[in-house]
């Protein structure tokens, strides 16, 4: 009876053997390798981020993070284990976390054998902390990496972007081998555009580990582990901006809470300065914002996050004067000698009264003259002759009902009104045609971004080249040194605005009164020698103060740069925006600001509009 007994238990025995050994041995042999082999990511170097003469303005610094292994030998299923791991953590750090982290654990159970990243950005003394409890942290490890920085802050973060970690639903449509968790992605800006180009590729490492999780040399008689892949760093990208230009327009509007600024070579089309106030630090996105950190960046009233050089809309007031002559002038209803009825202040049409702005009138003005002092009367009149859907032809040749193109995400496109869309909006002959006047003078239904205003100046300064603004000169091997060019590039323009050479003349010569002219409305724009041409504009604001604009560009012999500023519930263009313009071009034809400069500003007794 025991041979019997014995028999059956050695026929057991060598039963499950070969179940284990023979039958699920490939499985079992697999199983064990992973017991023996980590898998990891070797993280890449993204891109940095220079301007036009190579200054860095975002770069990669050392950052490290806390890592946890939920897959090492004691952790395969013993989950009480690791919440006493992550509560010992929590404790140690002063940390309240531990539900964000299981969270995170149990998605790192998706891709075994590879760590799960805590919380990064750890300060000497978190690292001294873990270090010195190690032995009670199994699974627990400080991994360095690579955290996005940028040297100047808020300087310029509309126009750079940021980045942040990539989400769960990124991950999984984008493949292991774009994303890893953990990783860094473009939100923004030129982080954001240029994205493919920056980010680089991560490396791979498989390394062979003991039963406590440690590296250990591999030995000869193992299958041999696949090859190192080392990672590839992204493409430096080098930008149009002039920082120090950047530096100075920032300044300029650092006293107004809100508002625009853009500045390109009307050249080429090359961004030299984008500022949108208010702003935000971009580091605070790679260092990782708290749910009430971005709750309240995201809800302030302001808008930091909005980039207003591009998608802001603001009617354009007196700047579009200019369109108005240029039509006037190319459709013969006016020349550069005409003169219309008299301004005395205010304009009689139908059964309602326009004002000038300057209620004491300017008196009989020619075409000069006219846009020298904006006056309102003169341009009323002008519009008359030109009806509504000649602006707006006008206006589209001009792209001012349209995107610019800029490589930026989220840009807004301008609008003009037609008699059409004042029909399909109010009903067919249930508006007054006194639209027709504020339209002449750059005020009712019209908007337009920043980027749209400079545009359309840089192509009064260029003959009517219109370029599309870009902001991305070139991409470069990461760390490659070469000297910066930072003349034009020679670029095809996306539409050539007809207008004969003498209309182009003679409104760069009235805008070049408007800012040197005896009563000129943008003189607090002028440059001691630099011929700079220009034009004011206040814009209504039905929810406050009147924005003020100034744009403009110079030299007017061979213009180098053309600018359009925007300052918000400020007041009059003339007054507010035409000396941050000054500030700009000083900074640009590096001319030294004069003495006592504010002082004479505001004992000058100037035109404003």
């Amino acid at each position: 009876m025991l041979k019997v007994v014995a028999f059956v238990l050695l026929a057991v025995i060598v039963g499950r053997l070969f179940y284990f050994q023979v039958w699920h041995g490939r499985a079992y042999a697999e199983q064990a390798k992973h017991n023996r082999v980590r898998l990891e990511i070797l993280s890449r170097v993204r891109g940095r981020l220079l301007d036009r003469r190579g200054q860095i303005l975002g770069e990669n610094i050392l950052s490290y993070c806390l890592s946890f292994d939920p897959y090492e030998k004691q952790f395969v299923s013993k989950d009480v284990e690791v919440d006493e791991v992550l509560g010992r953590i929590s404790e140690l750090l002063g940390i309240d976390r531990i539900d964000e982290w299981k969270s995170l654990v149990e998605k790192g159970r998706e891709v075994p054998f590879r760590p799960v990243r805590l919380m990064c950005n750890l300060n000497i003394t978190q690292i001294s902390m873990i270090e010195e409890h190690r032995a009670e942290l199994p699974g627990v490890r400080i991994e360095s990496r690579p955290r996005r920085y940028y040297p100047h802050g808020e300087l310029a973060c509309h126009l750079l972007g940021y980045v942040s970690e990539v989400t769960s639903s990124e991950l999984r449509t984008s493949g292991e081998d774009v994303y890893q968790p953990g990783d860094m992605a473009g939100r923004a800006g030129v982080e954001g555009t240029r994205e493919e180009a920056l980010r680089g590729r991560n490396g791979k490492e498989y390394v062979e580990v003991d039963a406590c999780g440690r590296k250990v040399q591999p030995t000869p008689d193992r299958p041999p582990l696949p090859p190192k892949e080392q990672p590839t760093a992204g493409m430096d990208v080098v930008l149009t901006l002039d920082i120090e230009l950047q530096k100075v327009a920032e300044a300029a509007l650092g006293e107004y809470e809100s508002g625009a600024i853009v500045a390109l070579d009307p050249r080429d089309g090359a961004v030299l300065a984008m500022v949108s106030k208010p702003g935000f630090d971009p580091n605070l996105f790679s260092i990782g914002l708290s749910p009430e950190e971005w709750k309240e960046l995201n809800s302030d009233p302001l808008h930091p996050l909005l980039n207003r050089a591009t998608q802001a809309l603001y009617p354009p007031g007196s700047t579009l004067k200019i369109l108005t002559a240029a039509a006037g002038l190319e459709e013969g209803a006016t020349r550069f000698d005409a003169q219309f009825e008299p301004c005395d202040g205010s304009f009689k049409f139908g059964r309602r009264t326009f004002r000038c702005w300057r209620a004491a009138g300017h008196g009989r003005l020619d075409f000069r003259k006219a846009v020298e002092t904006s006056c309102d009367v003169y341009f009323y009149q002008l519009g008359l002759r030109l009806g509504i859907d000649k602006l707006a032809e006008y206006a589209g040749k001009f792209g001012l009902d349209e995107r610019t193109g800029v490589e930026l995400p989220g840009e807004k496109a301008g609008s003009y009104p037609t008699t059409e869309w004042y029909d399909r909006t109010y009903g067919k002959r249930k508006w007054g045609k006194g639209v027709l006047l504020n339209l002449a003078i750059g005020q009712g239904e019209i908007l337009t971004t920043p980027v749209g205003l400079v545009t359309f100046c840089a192509a009064i300064a260029n003959d009517g080249h219109l370029y599309e603004p870009y902001v991305v000169r070139k991409e470069l091997q990461y760390g490659q040194e070469e000297p910066h060019d930072t003349g034009p590039i020679h670029r095809r323009p996306r539409a050539k605005v007809e207008l004969s050479q003498s209309t182009f003349e003679s409104l760069r010569q009235a805008m070049e009164a408007a800012v040197s002219g005896p009563d000129g409305t943008g003189s607090l724009g002028a440059v001691p020698g630099v011929r700079v041409a220009g034009k004011t504009g206040t814009a209504q604001n039905p929810h406050g103060e009147d924005h003020a604009l100034f744009v403009g560009f110079a030299p007017v012999e061979a213009p180098e740069i053309a600018f359009a500023i925007v300052v918000e519930n400020a007041g009059h263009g003339g007054s507010v925006a035409a000396p941050l313009a000054g500030q700009l071009l000083r900074a640009f034809f590096h001319v030294p600001e004069p003495p006592g400069v504010a002082t004479l500003q505001e004992e000058s007794l100037v035109a404003t509009d």
